[in-house]
């Protein structure tokens, strides 16, 4: 990976020096807050880090394990999303070998059991965000959000990342045509206040589907992260890792839409969102 400062110029760190985009767009989602005001930028409310792939984890998960405290590390796995959860355990703790971290502990849905007191990271398995929202135990979901807050390291890969803010997007705009009511949005983890994420951004053409998340949120900021692709925020300062690109989408002073004043199934427009394009040892600063 290149961390050279020469890739963390002031120009690429600071997102509101990205370049603004007049992007014409059609429309989904309605049922959200409207608003045109952009994000506002300040401290997160946890002392740890939060640790997110787009999917596809691989060269990305290195840093994570890194963090984690390489053969020293205690890793909590939840595979909560995905449909055959005991498979993408044994898969995400064998990523984990495969990097020095040897020691993990898997829990399982529908398990009781609380975070185990030696487990110094909390890591998200992929699959579905829905079904990890409906599984997850509500005392462990607030477990882990303590965890964070008092210093913990919490990663999550596809599904595992695209629920950490409070409201995520659920699916929808499968045909890649962005109309009425087509984007689904439900309630997250809430780890991340400020933010909606997407994943698996140009394997799967989402750039749109995330332009209309943070069209329709109220002062949220969006990242899209390819797959093997990873940002890893603490403190006041989102650092990208991997082999693809971290988008970052904001409304600027001139955003302006006709989301909502269309009909469903219509068209619509959205103009002047400003969009950052970061690749690994980027840095943004809160």
């Amino acid at each position: 990976m290149n961390t050279s400062s020469n890739r963390a110029q002031s120009g690429r760190r600071h997102f509101l020096a990205a370049t603004t985009l007049a992007l014409l767009t059609t429309f989904g989602l309605g049922a959200l807050v409207r608003a045109d005001d952009k994000a506002e930028k300040g401290p997160l409310p946890f002392k740890g880090t939060l640790y997110l792939i787009g999917g596809g984890a691989n060269d990305s998960m290195q840093r994570f394990v890194d963090i984690a405290g390489g053969d020293k590390a205690v890793i909590a796995i939840l595979p909560h999303a995905s449909s055959v959860p005991q498979e993408s355990a044994d898969e995400c703790a064998n990523l984990f070998a495969s990097r020095r971290a040897k020691n993990v502990v898997t829990i399982m849905p529908g398990q009781k059991s609380g975070l185990p007191k030696n487990v110094n990271a909390v890591f998200f398995t992929g699959g579905d965000q829905n079904r990890l929202m409906r599984l997850l135990d509500p005392v462990l979901a607030q477990e882990i959000q303590d965890f964070l807050k008092q210093g913990g390291l919490v990663g999550g890969t596809s599904a595992g990342a695209a629920a950490a803010p409070p409201c995520m997007i659920a699916g929808g705009m499968d045909d890649k045509i962005v109309k009425a009511d087509s984007l689904l949005m439900n309630d997250g983890l809430g780890y991340l206040p400020g933010f909606v994420i997407d994943t698996h951004v140009l394997e799967r053409a989402r750039h749109d589907r995330l332009l209309v998340a943070v069209s329709n949120i109220d002062k949220v900021i969006g990242i899209g992260l390819d797959e093997d692709t990873a940002v890893e925020i603490t403190g006041s300062k989102i650092k990208v890792w991997g082999k693809g690109h971290a988008r970052f989408m904001q409304k600027s002073d001139k955003h302006s839409s006709t989301i909502n004043k269309v009909g469903r199934g219509n068209k619509a427009k959205v103009v002047n969102m400003l969009y950052s394009v970061l690749s690994d040892g980027d840095e943004w600063e809160l």
